[in-house]
């Protein structure tokens, strides 16, 4: 299940749900402790995005000693509101990521549906391919430094299913 942020996450565990994603960058101190212990105890598996070093920062310094915290590296567009635009950049950060014995890095995600000027016509399929080509760019570049558990590329927005099934599939042929 995906949800906006920790509070929505509380909600639905109190419902028991298990696992989740938080489709953003979680910085609030008391979020990033819960969630560390709830997936070190394997209470539920709350995955959540990262998107800077910064960020990423911010999370290692409210991780439990004893935490765990699954990850995604979320890639944004170049005129969006949030996400990696710097493919330099996700390299540092899945590094980053894999230097942390408490972190995980599950995957690359980013949100189709934040691609400026994307109507439904040849140029705005064409920003969406080249969008989804950045994903997988992204998981290609930051593979080599995931967990030990299945590596994730995903992308949200659901208006171009085709495009972004076809795409994204392309990572698991490179």
């Amino acid at each position: 299940l995906t949800i906006a942020n920790f509070w929505q996450a509380s909600i639905f565990l109190s419902f028991g749900f298990k696992r989740l994603i938080i489709a953003n960058e979680v910085l609030d101190p008391y979020a990033i402790a819960e969630i560390s212990r709830l997936n070190k105890s394997k209470e539920a598996e709350i995955i959540f995005y990262v998107d800077s070093l910064a960020g990423l920062e911010i999370v290692k310094q409210h991780t439990q000693d004893q935490g765990e915290q699954n990850l995604f590296i979320e890639i944004g567009t170049d005129e969006g509101r949030g996400g990696v635009r710097d493919l330099a950049a996700v390299e540092k950060i899945a590094k980053a990521i894999s230097e942390d014995s408490r972190l995980k890095l599950r995957g690359v995600t980013g949100f189709e549906g934040a691609v400026p000027k994307a109507a439904r016509d040849k140029k705005g399929e064409k920003r969406i391919t080249s969008f989804c080509q950045k994903i997988v760019a992204a998981a290609n570049l930051s593979y080599p430094y995931k967990s030990d558990e299945v590596f994730i590329i995903s992308a949200g927005g659901s208006a171009y299913f085709d495009i972004v099934a076809r795409e994204l599939n392309k990572f698991a042929k490179e």
